[in-house]
């Protein structure tokens, strides 16, 4: 088996052709079939995993959406030390960064913006932008340099529909709390305020779907399903409903927290993704149900096969729960 002399530790697992010249490492070592070349003037250790492979969820093995994004952040981590020290991922590419559930089909190139009038990066895998100061402010998420989470969601409208863009808005400014307390576990990535600001910085693409969302969007929202679900049945003409609230029973003892709360009619829609079906999740969830039977409430109970195949189940389901619910 051919062996190759080790590259220096300090360059890492993805690394620039003129770093590792500058650290010593010859032409000749580094167009070795050991290192992989993602982008010209890139280069990254054939073996080492630059971000690992999703976990199966009970016993589900990974979407192709999820394997999409994973292979999305391998070139960000590739390309991040070629990208030019003033430009900053942007769109698509920078929403991923903050975590944002995004549809499939967005990362077959990487954005990167820069600042007018810098002239913005060209390469294969590469889409280059040109960016008004006035709409954008950067930050940084995940080590890399990127549009922050307002000026972002601001810059998705031309790529998403509009129940997309208001899920990736409530992830951008939902605050996680720890259910039954009410503390909250970290800041939001961006508020309402600032978000509504973005919107408002100038004129660009989508500025109508941006004003269009603004009202929607939810500081409690915890999964995109939740969001398509909650303005489905918005969509119906159903009430709004509290979203992940804590239910409490008449004694103040914690019970739940529902996905979305019909408080005065008692009743909570909850949607199941995979990982409902994890044993320890599962047993949690029907001692949740009966505490919740036990205290008057109805649940309905969804799955994406409500949500996205047969939505007017969906919405049936709901209308009869709160028709046949007592009100408190």
């Amino acid at each position: 088996m051919r062996t190759f002399y080790p590259l220096p530790t300090a360059l890492g697992p993805a690394f620039s052709v003129p770093d590792a010249v500058a650290a010593g490492v010859s032409r000749r070592r580094l167009l070795a079939p050991d290192l992989l070349r993602p982008f010209r003037g890139a280069r990254t250790v054939r073996d080492v995993v630059l971000v690992p492979d999703p976990v199966p969820v009970a016993g589900r093995d990974p979407s192709s959406a999820e394997q999409e994004q994973v292979d999305a952040l391998r070139r960000v981590h590739a390309y991040a030390p070629v990208m030019p020290s003033h430009a900053f991922f942007v769109g698509p590419t920078a929403a991923l960064l903050f975590g944002a559930p995004l549809p499939q089909g967005l990362h077959a190139q990487l954005h990167v913006g820069v600042i007018y009038p810098q002239t913005p990066p060209r390469r294969a895998g590469i889409r280059g932008s040109q960016i008004m100061p006035h709409l954008v402010t950067t930050a940084d998420a995940k080590g890399f340099h990127v549009a922050d989470a307002a000026s972002t969601w601001a810059s998705l409208a031309p790529f998403l529909d509009l129940s997309d863009l208001v899920a990736v808005g409530d992830h951008l400014v939902q605050q996680p709390r720890y259910p039954g307390s009410g503390d909250a576990k970290r800041a939001p990535h961006a508020t309402l305020d600032e978000l509504a600001a973005a919107a408002g910085a100038g004129r660009r693409i989508g500025i109508g779907k941006l004003q269009q969302a603004l009202p929607l969007l939810s500081t409690r929202a915890a999964s995109r399903p939740e969001t398509h679900l909650r303005l489905l049945l918005r969509e119906a003409g159903l009430p709004e409903p509290e979203v992940n609230e804590d239910i409490f029973d008449d004694d103040g003892t914690f019970v739940a927290c529902g996905d979305l709360v019909y408080r005065e009619r008692r009743v909570v829609v909850e949607y199941e993704g995979d990982g409902h079906r994890e044993p320890a999740q599962f047993q949690r969830d029907i001692e949740r149900f009966q505490r919740l039977t036990e205290i008057g409430w109805l649940a309905v109970r969804l799955t994406s096969a409500h949500v996205y195949v047969d939505p007017g189940e969906a919405v049936r389901r709901v209308r009869s729960a709160l028709s046949r619910s007592q009100p408190r």
